[in-house]
């Protein structure tokens, strides 16, 4: 999974499929792959590119350097 680091946090993040960016943003507490059981297959076949990323303190989205307990 690619990352972005901007203002010292590391983001996961994942595009997919082809056409005109669609960008899905979880609520609190939530991976963004939740947006790959229904969404994400559904847009890409209405011809649609997909965004997701983890939020803030979703594992794979922590600051540099935190460790996870």
């Amino acid at each position: 999974m690619p990352y972005l680091s901007t203002n010292g946090i590391r983001l996961a993040y994942q595009r997919s499929g082809q056409g005109d960016p669609v960008l899905l943003i979880m609520g609190t507490g939530a991976a963004g792959h939740v947006w790959s059981l229904h969404q994400t297959p559904a847009l890409q076949r209405a011809g649609y590119q997909t965004v997701t990323f983890n939020n803030r303190g979703i594992p794979l989205g922590r600051p540099h350097g935190q460790v996870l307990a």
